[in-house]
């Protein structure tokens, strides 16, 4: 019993440790993530590169303040979700007025991760900068999604208002998970030491 609670404890912990880091960067292509909201200007950019040799350059449409714009990807396989996981992605603009927040589009069976987000503003007027953009993961009921459980989203917008804003360049990379493998690795490691303790006695 203690064996198999050990082995099922480990193997989480690598499974969990090896989700860990980059998830996309957009080499050169658009990974199966769906643009058709904005402009793709170029998947071989090199404004804006936070993770390998490129960026996704896009291009934002005039529109009213209130507008969205999504970007969207199905994406999680079973299991994939763990309590303490974060996703986030680094924006980069020099266009003002730029709004951003990660959401995750739910089907059945409907947990938190449907509720808003925060938005975080990515505004830089006159200048380029870089704002990571992240979303932390509750722990959805029965601690995994089922396969192809909705879809993750890249939201922009403005500020909210009634305003008619100019189209607005972005410039997307280095979209990655960060789950926190500690806890798992340290509780496999003192069920070994149990079962180690258990066998010399």
């Amino acid at each position: 019993m203690i064996r198999t609670a050990v082995v099922a404890t480990l193997v989480l912990a690598i499974a969990t440790c090896a989700q860990a880091g980059l998830v996309y960067s957009w080499e050169g292509t658009n990974d199966g993530w769906d643009f058709s909201d904005v402009t793709v200007v170029s998947n071989t950019a090199t404004t804006g590169v936070t993770a390998g040799s490129y960026s996704v350059e896009l291009l934002i449409p005039s529109q009213v303040a209130w507008g969205m714009e999504q970007l969207k990807h199905d994406w999680f396989p079973t299991g994939f979700i763990t309590d303490g996981l974060t996703v986030s992605v680094d924006v980069t603009t020099s266009s003002d007025n730029l709004w951003v927040r990660l959401f995750q589009q739910g089907g059945p069976p409907w947990y938190p991760g449907d509720e808003p987000t925060p938005w975080t503003v990515c505004s830089s007027p006159g200048g380029l900068k870089t704002t990571t953009v992240s979303y932390d993961y509750p722990m959805p009921q029965g601690g995994v999604l089922p396969t192809g459980w909705g879809d993750h989203r890249i939201i922009l917008r403005g500020d909210g208002s009634g305003d008619v804003l100019p189209a607005r360049t972005v410039w997307i990379d280095n979209y990655q998970v960060t789950p926190e493998p500690a806890t798992m690795v340290l509780l496999g490691l003192g069920g070994l030491g149990m079962l180690l303790r258990r066998r010399r006695s």
